[in-house]
């Protein structure tokens, strides 16, 4: 029990001196994303997961939801690349999928959407 409560200390000392170097550098901490059904932009600390059960402020959508993640893909077999990953029906949905990462920039979920539309509407010009 000594050695857990010991490395969990370590660990957290390590997360310390990690946000102090980057504020040292003129960064925040702070890692910015966007919801997938507004845009609207969410902070999170470079240390912290999204919550199984956070929402976006300005639309209440859940963030921890397919639409917001890395492996989102609705080319893939059941909308995901995590080919571990179990299925999930609803995918703007809160979700308690452990594969879970928050992508970066704009959502993966109108990026995936969007760009078929676009391939199409360049072939009819």
């Amino acid at each position: 029990m000594k050695l857990i409560i010991y490395f969990k200390t370590q660990l957290l000392f390590a997360e310390l001196a990690y946000l102090d170097m980057m504020r040292e550098h003129g960064h925040s901490g702070l890692m910015s994303y966007s919801c997938f059904k507004c845009n609207a932009e969410v902070s999170v600390t470079t240390n912290q997961q999204v919550g199984f059960k956070e929402s976006c402020q300005r639309c209440a959508s859940d963030l921890h939801a397919c639409r917001n993640c890395i492996f989102y893909d609705i080319s893939s077999y059941n909308g995901c690349r995590e080919t571990s990953a179990e299925r999930v029906v609803d995918k703007e949905k809160a979700n308690y999928c452990d594969y879970f990462k928050f992508a970066e920039g704009s959502s993966s979920g109108t990026k995936a959407q969007d760009d078929p539309r676009k391939k199409l509407d360049d072939l009819f010009k």
